[in-house]
Formats: structure tokens, sequence, C-alpha cells
């Protein structure tokens, strides 16, 4: 895989790396990582006009070292369960992969990560340490908003806008002309962007100005429904689930 090309495609920078065969492959540098500190392991390979992702079979030995008991094939029936949603495979050499056309290389990418964080969940709680410390959602929205749309860069911290309080709130990113935030359905993160989202929109400054928030509705989707309606009275509002569809096919993404 051309590390030259990788970047622009995914948004992450990649380090050439050679294998025994003598071919090369690019070790992604990602900055998701599980919640003991070890850092994610991801390399892409071309195959011919298809990409193939692929951890060359660390996370599962990462679950191993964590003292899971995954000798038996029918163990890992609960892993695959937690990669089903994102179209991402555990083979039977316990090798977690995609394959796609290189076209849609950053919607795989996007959905890899997601699969790896999901068996980094699964992995929290068997081993009873609860919810995730680390703030992976804004990383991991900002994977699908490149996939949604390739052509539009992505600014991270864009200008902040000032409010009618006189208050000055930050976004996440910038794509265009519209801001866009990620929060999860916590009631106190949805209550915290509404207070953000009136006060922007109580300013005659940002008449014009185009709001996006992006819940994440994977865990709970009843209640993101719920707070998707609410923030959707003062920006265009979208579950995480809808924003990862669109990523897998962006030309039809509905705006």
């Amino acid at each position: 895989m051309n590390c030259s090309l990788l970047p622009d495609l995914i948004g992450m920078r990649c380090e050439p790396q050679a294998m025994r065969d003598g071919s090369l492959c690019a070790a992604v540098v990602t900055p998701f990582r599980f919640f003991d500190g070890d850092g994610m392991s991801l390399f892409a390979f071309s195959v011919g006009d298809t990409v193939h992702l692929s951890d060359e079979g660390m996370t599962l030995s990462w679950l191993l070292g964590l003292g899971h008991r995954l000798d038996d094939r029918r163990a890992w029936k609960p892993l695959r369960a937690a990669l089903a949603p994102y179209h991402v495979t555990l083979n039977d050499d316990g090798v977690v992969e995609v394959l796609a056309p290189t076209a849609q290389a950053p919607s795989a990418f996007a959905r890899m990560v997601s699969g790896l964080l999901a068996l980094d969940a699964w992995a929290r709680s068997a081993n009873g340490t609860g919810a995730s410390t680390s703030n992976t959602l804004r990383e991991e929205a900002a994977l699908y908003l490149r996939a949604w749309r390739p052509a539009s860069p992505l600014l991270d911290d864009p200008e902040p806008l000032l409010g009618l309080s006189g208050s000055e709130h930050s976004f996440a990113f910038r794509m265009g002309n519209e801001y866009i935030d990620a929060i999860g359905s916590a009631p106190a993160a949805s209550s915290a962007e509404l207070r953000k989202l009136v006060d922007v929109r109580g300013s005659e400054l940002n008449a014009s100005v185009q709001i996006r928030v992006i819940v994440d509705d994977r865990t709970a989707p009843e209640r993101a429904a719920t707070e998707v309606s609410i923030l959707g009275r003062f920006a265009k509002a979208w579950p995480m689930s809808r924003l990862i569809r669109a990523a897998a096919e962006p030309s039809a993404a509905v705006h």
C-alpha cells in the first residue's frame, strides 16, 4: 500500500512496513487506544483495486493477554457479533479485517476502527472495568465525516461562534460552511449542547450559520432519538448510525 496516498484517503499518518514475502504494507498510525492503554494495530494492503485492512491478529492476541479464554473458536461468537454492525469480520485465523474497493477506503477504515472500538467495549465489559473514560467519539466521527464528504476539508477546532450572551462557543469541526459537533446520548451532554445552540442561534450574527450535531445512538438508540429530536429544533441533528450509513454511500447521502 502506498503511504503517500493513504493519508489523503483516511486522514491518518502511515509508515511503510516490509512483510516477510518482500511486499510492502502501510502501518497506520492512529490516536485510538484500547482501554488499558495499548495501541490499536492497523495495516493496509493493496490487492488490485481493493484495499485490505487488517489487524494481523494483534487484537485477538491482546484479548488473550488480558486473560480471556479464546482458544476455542466457538468463544469468538460475541467478538464476531460486536464486529458485525460495521461489516468487519474476524476470520478463522483470528485476524480482524475489512476488504473494500480502494475508492471506499475512507469508509472501510472508519468501519474498521469502529469494529476495534466495539471489541474494546466488549473487553471492558467482560473485565468489569466500566465505561471508557477516553474521548474517542470525536475522532471516530471525524473518520466518517471525511468518508461522507471526501472532497470537503474537515477543519478541527474552528474559530468559535459568538452567542447572544456574548459567550464564545467552540465546535469540534467545520466542513465547508457547516459547524459540526459529536456528542454522546447522555442527558448532560445534550443539555450542554442545547444551551450552546440556543445562545448561538439567538445572535443575528449567526443567522446564516449551518450547524450539524451527531449524537451517538449505538448503545442507547431510544434515548438518542429523543435527544436528536430536541436538538433538531436548532440544528441538523443526526444519529451516529445515520452518519455511518451516509459514509458508506457518500454520493447517495441526504444532506
